[in-house]
C-alpha cells in the first residue's frame, strides 16, 4: 500500500478472516427493508409523493454567461425529529452531482386549514452537509437531524390547481444574494412538472434579478443517473458519476482521492490534505467495509461508501483519528487511475495520476 508519512487513517486494518474482506458479487446486492415515510395527512402525502422523485431542468445559463447547463434536484422523504413531513433536497449540476449546490430540508404542513410548502437551510454550514452528499438518492441513510439543526427560509401558500398545486409567498422574505434585500418565490407543481420562479428586490424596490414575473427554473422528472448498491454486510455504494474502463480487479491497484466523514460532519481523514492519492492493491489489509465498498470501481468514478460501524472501526473507534466507538463511517472517492500490481523485482508505481 502506498501512502505519505501521514497516518492514512482510512486504511489501517482490522483483523477479520480473510472472507469478511472480499466483496460479494454483484447479484448478490440486497435491497433493505425501507420504513414508508409517515405523512400527517392524506394532502400533505399527496404534496410530500408528488414532490419526491428526481428532477432534471431545462438547461441554464450560467452566472457568468458562459454556456448553459442542466441542473439535477433529488427529493426524497426522511425524518426530521421536531418536524413532520420533511424532506430531503439535494441539487446539483447534472455533471457533478457529487458537488450539490444546495441542501435543504422542505416540510409540508397546514396553515390555516391550507397546505404549505416551507423550506430549511441547514444550520452550522457546512455541518453535517459534506456528510450526506448523495442521500436524496437513498435517504434510509440520512443521520439524524433535529429541528434545531434546521434554520427556516421561506414559506410557499398552496392551492390546488388541476392535477398539481400552485404557490407563492405569502410576503417578501430578507435576502441577501445578487443585492437584493428581499425575495418573492412562486412554485408551479404537477406529477411531472415542477417550476420554481424567484425575483429579487433592492432598497429601493425595483427588481434587481429575475423580472416582474420572476426567473423561472423549469424541472420535469427524469430517470436517476445515480446508483445505489447495497451488499448483504450493509455497505452501501452511492455512485454519482460513472467511471469508464474495466472495473477493479482482483490483485490490481487502485488510486484515490478520498475525505472520510462521520455522522455530524466532522472529517476524519483525508487525501487531498497530501501531495498524492492513496494506492492501494485490492482486496488488501484494509478495514473490511472498506474492501467491500470499492468493489467494482472504475477510473473517474465518484463514489460515496457508507460503512456500518461494525465492518469499521467497531466497538474500539478510533482515538487517534477522533472516531468514536461504534461510529458510522461515509468515504467520498474518486478514482484516479487502476492499474495491474508490480511483479517481484519491480519498482511499486507512485502517485496514480
Amino acid at each position: 500500500m502506498n501512502c505519505t508519512a501521514s497516518f492514512a487513517i482510512a486504511f489501517l486494518a482490522i483483523s477479520m478472516p480473510q472472507s469478511a474482506t472480499m466483496a460479494q458479487p454483484a447479484d448478490s446486492a440486497v435491497e433493505p427493508a425501507i420504513a414508508a415515510p409517515v405523512w400527517s395527512s392524506a394532502e400533505t402525502r399527496t404534496i410530500g409523493e408528488m414532490l419526491s422523485g428526481v428532477w432534471k431542468s431545462e438547461a441554464v445559463t450560467q452566472a457568468d454567461g458562459q454556456g448553459s447547463i442542466e441542473i439535477v434536484m433529488a427529493i426524497a422523504p426522511v425524518k426530521v425529529e421536531g418536524v413532520s413531513d420533511a424532506l430531503y433536497v439535494e441539487a446539483a449540476r447534472a455533471d457533478a452531482l457529487w458537488e450539490p449546490y444546495r441542501q435543504a430540508i422542505f416540510q409540508v404542513y397546514s396553515y390555516k386549514g391550507r397546505p404549505r410548502l416551507r423550506t430549511y437551510e441547514l444550520r452550522n454550514d457546512p455541518g453535517i452537509k459534506n456528510a450526506i452528499v448523495g442521500f436524496g438518492y437513498a435517504p434510509d441513510l440520512m443521520p439524524a437531524i433535529t429541528r434545531g439543526d434546521l434554520i427556516a427560509t421561506l414559506d410557499l401558500d398552496l392551492s390546488r390547481d388541476g392535477s398539481g398545486y400552485t404557490g407563492k409567498t405569502p410576503y417578501p422574505f430578507p435576502t441577501g444574494a445578487g443585492g437584493a434585500v428581499e425575495m418573492t418565490s412562486q412554485i408551479e407543481l404537477t406529477p411531472k412538472r415542477l417550476v420554481s420562479t424567484d425575483a429579487g428586490y433592492g432598497p429601493d424596490g425595483e427588481v434587481v434579478w429575475g423580472s416582474e414575473s420572476g426567473s423561472a427554473y423549469v424541472f420535469t422528472r427524469a430517470e436517476s443517473t445515480a446508483s445505489v448498491t447495497r451488499t448483504p454486510e450493509g455497505v452501501v455504494m452511492i455512485t454519482l458519476a460513472a467511471g469508464e474502463g474495466e472495473p477493479l480487479k482482483e490483485g490490481q491497484l487502485a488510486s484515490v482521492q478520498y475525505t472520510g466523514y462521520l455522522d455530524d460532519g466532522y472529517a476524519f481523514d483525508s487525501s487531498r490534505k497530501r501531495p498524492q492519492p492513496m494506492t492501494f492493491r485490492w482486496p488488501g489489509q484494509l478495514i473490511a467495509g472498506w474492501n467491500l465498498g470499492v468493489a467494482g470501481l472504475s477510473k473517474g468514478e465518484h463514489r460515496r461508501v457508507i460503512i456500518p460501524a461494525e465492518l469499521g472501526y467497531g466497538a474500539n473507534g478510533n482515538p487517534q483519528a477522533r472516531i468514536l466507538p461504534n461510529s458510522r463511517l461515509t468515504f467520498d472517492l474518486e478514482c484516479v487511475l487502476i492499474q495491474e500490481a508490480p511483479t517481484p523485482g519491480q519498482a511499486a508505481p507512485v502517485g496514480g495520476h
